[in-house]
């Protein structure tokens, strides 16, 4: 019998905060600060009270306008507490054989090797569903960012999960076909054809997990983040520091994608 990650929260004096397990596939909800990983059999043979043995009777807590309180999953045979008044049933499936694969930095799966997990605070993080990125197993290229000279309206994100955005405006304001972003975009590799050039901080995770991950060169890499209308930040992986760089010089890339 397969075992499900499953977390409670807990207070400052150590007591578990009723109703506060959740299952996840992924890392602590909302920081590891006032969460505790708990071991729990929740598998198709194990059902959890009157439910079958593929469903499980779970809950949620929900506010008076009705949203669901992030972290609030329960897992019980009746309304947790003994209240009905914010609590509502979901059906949920636990079953060992169809829960989503889940990953660490360093596997290689989907098209590539897995780069980074999203975290909370991250753009698109889901605490129910794993999501993060993926980087190719070799560095494709090297390639000018392009359009040196030019202030594009567009690829000014910087943050986890602005990469693509970056990417699809480089193409759409700067018609170099040999530019770092249209490379990356018109990559077709591992079975996956959505690849695009890291933001500055995608690509910052990338340096961070560069042992995990390997592959990386001791020169400095693209990012699709623009710095001003002559260059476009850049990441040195021989020291790990950032800055602008010219956009007409050449320099690695390292394709990413998202799951």
């Amino acid at each position: 019998m397969a075992k499900q990650r499953a977390f409670v929260r807990y207070t400052k004096s150590g007591k578990i905060v009723p109703g506060s397990m959740i299952i996840t596939q992924g890392s602590y909800p909302e920081g590891p600060a006032l969460w505790a990983e708990v071991v729990t059999d929740l598998c198709c043979d194990d059902p959890v009270g009157p439910t079958t043995p593929s469903k499980k009777m779970g809950w949620v807590r929900y506010t008076k306008v009705g949203k669901i309180v992030p972290g609030s999953l329960v897992i019980a045979d009746g309304y947790p507490k003994g209240s009905s008044g914010t609590w509502k049933r979901v059906s949920i499936d636990l079953c060992c054989d169809n829960l989503p694969p889940t990953y660490e930095v360093g596997d290689a799966a989907l098209g590539g090797i897995i780069a980074y997990i999203l975290q909370p605070g991250d753009q698109g993080y889901d605490p129910l569903v794993q999501h993060g990125l993926v980087t190719t197993t070799t560095n494709p290229f090297s390639a000018a960012w392009g359009c040196v000279g030019t202030l594009l309206t567009g690829a000014n994100g910087q943050a986890i999960g602005t990469g693509l955005q970056n990417s699809l405006d480089i193409v759409a304001e700067c018609p170099d076909p040999f530019a770092a972003a249209k490379l990356c975009l018109d990559l077709s590799e591992g079975g996956y054809t959505d690849w695009y050039l890291a933001s500055r901080f995608e690509l910052l995770k990338l340096y961070e997990n560069r042992v995990a991950i390997g592959g990386f060169l001791n020169l400095r890499y693209w990012s699709s983040s623009q710095f001003d209308a002559n260059n476009a930040w850049r990441l040195d992986f021989a020291v790990g520091t950032q800055g602008g760089s010219l956009k007409d010089t050449s320099a690695v890339v390292r394709p990413i994608r998202s799951f």
